[in-house]
């Protein structure tokens, strides 16, 4: 049986790194932070994100070397042709080609370009789960202290986790799972697939409880630091904060979906009514906290 990876907790953040002094000479800083779409996260080795519905608008990274900030964007979202297998990419020996990150400067129309080309190649389908995601966070700025989170889940395996959301209820950290209603994996005759991710992030979370909570303490300090953090999370007591070992999975339902959880249920919608119904059994009867949105 794998057994589960520890989370090396070298590197990982520090509030005192140079970065954060340095992204607040930005000119574009301040710029992004008050786009109303767009949200920042804080990623491991102390790196800073900003995404509009799921896709990177930058990366800034400090050039230690130079002392300076360095930005960067994925190469499809910079110009309006299809670059893929050109040269802003690498062929790995699979055959699969890997974007080379572009340095980029950024305005106000460049920011809105980006966005632009990120809907045209990330987020066209409503129902995406990337964009469901990105919308919750900016609707819910008070909420929400991280996503995204990525770590490997065997030692010596390439296998990811990686946490859609991570919440902040009270004192409580909670780690979310988000699926769309027509995933396949929330429902079968057998176990759901997704019943086995929900333990392995429990198995996950348990093994490194200690690690994850001293790492979005950190987190929240260093977004406290930058401003990122809306009332009233950003006047929590940091040392109470706890972090709950079973995640949580979130449900997003599109419109037929919605209709059914009314208890309206039209004829030609019944095989949509059984399989929730189904959903709704497999998830109770392995007790796990849900919630449909």
């Amino acid at each position: 049986m794998s057994k589960i990876a520890k989370i090396d907790s070298n590197g990982l953040l520090n509030v005192n790194d140079p970065i954060y002094a340095a992204i607040k000479e930005e000119k574009s800083w301040e710029l992004l932070k008050n786009v109303k779409d767009v949200y920042i996260e804080i990623r491991k080795g102390n790196i800073i994100d900003a995404y509009y519905q799921g896709g990177r608008i930058v990366e800034f990274r400090y050039d230690a070397r130079n002392k300076r900030i360095k930005k960067s964007t994925h190469p499809k979202y910079l110009w309006d042709s299809n670059h893929e297998q050109g040269e802003y990419y690498t062929k790995t020996t699979d055959g699969k080609y890997i974007p080379i990150y572009q340095n980029c400067e950024l305005s106000e129309s460049a920011i809105d370009k980006i966005k632009d080309r990120i809907n045209q190649h990330y987020t066209k389908d409503d129902l995406s789960e990337k964009k469901c995601q990105g919308e919750l966070i900016i609707n819910n700025r008070k909420d929400y202290i991280d996503s995204e989170f990525a770590y490997r889940m065997y030692e010596g395996e390439r296998k990811t986790i990686r946490f859609d959301l991570v919440k902040i209820e009270g004192h409580d950290i909670i780690i979310e799972e988000l699926k769309m209603i027509r995933d396949s994996r929330l429902n079968s005759t057998k176990e759901p697939e997704v019943i086995t991710q929900l333990a392995n992030y429990k198995c996950f979370i348990t093994e490194n409880k200690d690690v994850l909570l001293e790492y979005f303490k950190e987190l929240y300090r260093i977004k406290r630091s930058l401003s990122l953090l809306k009332e009233p999370m950003g006047d929590i007591d940091i040392e109470k904060l706890n972090l709950l070992e079973s995640p949580r999975l979130l449900i997003a339902l599109d419109d037929d979906y919605r209709q059914l959880r009314t208890g309206n249920v039209p004829t030609k919608m019944g095989k949509k009514k059984n399989r929730l119904d189904n959903i709704i059994r497999n998830l109770d009867c392995h007790s796990v906290d849900y919630k449909f949105i």
